[in-house]
Formats: C-alpha cells, structure tokens, sequence
C-alpha cells in the first residue's frame, strides 16, 4: 500500500516527517483511504474519522510529546521514533 500510495518507501517516510514537522498542535495520523493509504494531520478535536478515514497509526505532535527529552529539537523525536513504526 505504501509504494502504491506513495511511490516509495522514503516517499512515505519524508510524508509523515514533514507533516510531524509543521507547527501545530495535535496528531498525525496514517490512515486508509480505500485502498490507498494517506498522512493526515488533525489538530485539537479534529479526527480523520470524520472524513471517512480508517486510522492505522496516531503521532502525538504536541509539545508535551518530546520537549522534555529534545527541547524543541522535534525533528530528532520523529527520525529516532521511526525505526520503531
């Protein structure tokens, strides 16, 4: 699904990291969209259950989420949390 949906896997990874990345507060979701699958970011209430999207995987984007560990150096949150997804 992800080449499909993405053309390749660091495609895909570049996807999810850039949209961690955007300020904000909330989540990024990986989601299904039919047989595609899709990044979707929700701030404060907003869920991809919404739109009609079945979710695989929410990020916690929220400060709370890694300032304690990284200060504000989010992006080294994401690049080393992504071996575990």
């Amino acid at each position: 699904m992800i080449i499909a949906s993405y053309g390749s896997y660091d495609a895909f990874q570049k996807t999810v990291l850039d949209e961690a990345m955007k300020f904000g507060v909330g989540w990024v979701w990986i989601v299904q969209d039919g047989e595609a699958l899709k990044v979707y970011r929700s701030e404060y209430i907003d869920t991809p259950l919404l739109k009609g999207y079945k979710p695989l995987l929410a990020i916690d984007v929220w400060e709370h989420a890694y300032y304690l560990d990284y200060e504000m150096i989010a992006r080294n949150t994401w690049r080393l949390s992504w071996p575990i997804l």
